[in-house]
């Protein structure tokens, strides 16, 4: 794998790695000490709701084209619906658990952002369509404004060095030829910044992903 190309950092590596270990072990033995994968929490996790997210990405493809990225509040929203209903209902939550489990992995080994049910069909159709994850989301958000406005990750098409420097060849023309430039750099920097508050969009992603959290945690304590 290509370091170079990764798209989350080390605390959604971290963390992806973390939760996809405790998904396998709840999947393979129900929270105790013995097997407990049933032939067909197998079926479901290994070949039912991955058939169904490459078919979602092949919708995608004949009829969008491009990447599809889902990733606002409603798509959190929807994500986080589809999660709790697998989860809670006791006849797929084994192999939800051992979908996400397997993907997790994956997607913290692929650097892939957004929501791990997308890595699957994304591997295989050699697409980029992003889901928003209501656990990590967040997490990729906030490490993605450390590194700052200016700093973007390796492998962005316009992350320095994609033109062989940090600007445009022409920009970089016009900056060294004429001083009345300087008004417009200053304005093209206005565009690039992005103008939205993201404190809005951070407090929707961890509110959506602590109420997951609880509903998981209140599923596994009843059953």
């Amino acid at each position: 794998m290509n370091t170079a190309e990764r798209r989350i950092g080390r605390a959604g590596t971290i963390s992806r790695v973390i939760v996809g270990l405790g998904l396998l072990y709840l999947a393979l033995t129900h929270g105790g000490l013995s097997w407990g994968l049933t032939w067909y929490d197998a079926v479901l996790g290994l070949v039912v709701l991955p058939a169904v997210m490459i078919a979602i990405g092949l919708t995608a493809r004949r009829f969008a084209g491009r990447a599809v990225h889902f990733t606002g509040p409603v798509g959190l929203a929807v994500n986080c619906a589809v999660i709790v209903a697998l989860l809670a209902n006791p006849y797929t939550a084994g192999g939800a658990e051992l979908f996400y489990g397997i993907t997790l992995l994956v997607a913290a080994w692929c650097g892939q952002p957004g929501c791990e049910a997308t890595v699957v069909s994304n591997l295989i159709l050699g697409r980029d369509d992003q889901i928003g994850c209501p656990a990590f989301t967040p997490i990729d958000a906030l490490e993605t404004r450390r590194r700052g406005p200016g700093q973007r990750p390796a492998g962005h098409p316009q992350a320095e060095g994609a033109y062989g420097s940090a600007l445009p060849p022409r920009e970089a023309t016009h900056m060294t030829t004429s001083k009345e430039q300087a008004p417009t750099r200053r304005g093209h920097e206005r565009e690039d910044a992005d103008p939205r508050n993201p404190l809005l969009h951070f407090s929707t992603c961890l509110a959506v992903g602590a109420l997951v959290i609880l509903v998981i945690l209140a599923i596994h304590w009843l059953t």
